[in-house]
């Protein structure tokens, strides 16, 4: 279960916490603050489990207190280490009995939980869509201006209910999209869906204008997890690539479709002029709705129509895309950081000089 791979690094983290706690502090030893805090810790872990039976304001005042103590026990464990620091140098440098040890766990535990609540800021209000526009040589004139938008990693449970994606499709549709695409983990059961647009593609008709949407999969390890070695996802998706791919004239115009934005460069190879792909929540950090630190970006499109050795402003816009290929393995976890949801409108390029 998706759910267990946060759940349980969360419990390990905060008894992390709480042992810290009690080796630094002596106030931290007292029965009040144990009860404080293991009772904080039970309650919130408790609400998480029962998330999915909470609706309305009720299931999303626990959503956001679930936030705030992951982003809190995250920053918590991250910090362990220089107030542990702290501590010794204080009673070194003033002696333990000018030391002040109350104010220091005071600060830790308010840092711990600012974090916590910039987090859930971050990660919770109404969707945004950010839009693009993709000029493409070569689209054919009944295709300019078609509007696509990209919809993925939604992981409808605790944290993502139907209602939420409800609130999601109807801003897209006030974009006046034509065509949306789901990117990838919807929903963890694969059981609920009755069509899937899989190693395999369908043609779409806009006008007298055609456009063939291609699906590739996303290889899993024999535990169903995201982690492969390199070449064995790179052969992996080869492998997708040409069933998907199967019976695509050159000169069609194609977009592909992929959860996981390393398909981006076998797509461009495979003749796909646009690919478009989620798998964001990939190790990025937020606080307040402000970027903290990344380490991998949120690729959302990439246009990827063969590239000329021409300086003309088209190849340019190509050249500068927004979405690089992400090669090493990235924790599947974001927090604070909304994931991508882009609107793409394709575009003729203008007429060059």
């Amino acid at each position: 279960m998706i759910f267990l791979v946060v759940f349980v690094p969360s419990v390990v983290l905060t008894a992390v916490i709480g042992l810290f706690l009690v080796l630094t502090w002596s106030s931290a030893r007292s029965p009040r603050a144990l009860g404080l805090y293991w009772g904080a810790a039970l309650a919130v872990h408790l609400l998480w489990w029962r998330l999915p039976d909470l609706h309305g304001v009720l299931g999303g005042a626990g959503r956001w207190l679930t936030i705030v103590w992951i982003g809190a026990v995250i920053a918590g464990t991250l910090l362990i280490i220089p107030f542990a620091g702290a501590v010794i140098g204080q009673r070194f440098l003033v002696g333990r009995a000018a030391a002040r040890p109350s104010a220091v766990l005071a600060v830790y535990a308010g840092l711990s939980l600012a974090c916590g609540v910039g987090v859930a800021f971050g990660s919770t209000g109404a969707p945004r869509v950010r839009e693009a526009e993709v000029r493409i040589n070569g689209l054919p004139a009944a295709l300019d201006g078609l509007r696509i938008a990209n919809l993925g990693d939604v992981h409808i449970g605790r944290f993502s209910s139907v209602e939420d994606l409800a609130g999601a499709i109807e801003v897209i549709k006030g974009r006046q999209v034509e065509l949306l695409a789901v990117t990838g983990d919807l929903i963890d059961d694969l059981t609920q869906f009755e069509d899937l647009l899989v190693n395999s593609s369908t043609v779409i008709a806009r006008g007298d204008a055609h456009l063939r949407i291609v699906g590739a999969d996303y290889p899993l390890n024999s535990h169903g997890g995201h982690i492969l070695s390199q070449a064995e996802q790179d052969a992996a998706m080869s492998a997708y690539a040409s069933k998907a791919f199967a019976g695509v004239a050159r000169e069609e115009m194609v977009v592909a479709l992929s959860h996981h934005p390393e398909f981006f460069p076998i797509a461009a190879v495979s003749g796909a002029q646009l690919t478009l792909a989620s798998h964001t929540h990939g190790g990025q950090v937020s606080l307040f709705g402000r970027p903290g630190a990344s380490v991998e970006p949120a690729p959302g499109f990439k246009c990827t129509s063969p590239l000329r050795k021409s300086s003309s402003a088209a190849s340019q816009e190509r050249k500068a895309t927004k979405a690089p290929s992400c090669r090493p393995p990235k924790p599947p976890i974001m927090f604070g950081c909304e994931p991508p949801r882009p609107s793409t409108r394709l575009d003729k390029p203008p007429p060059t000089a």
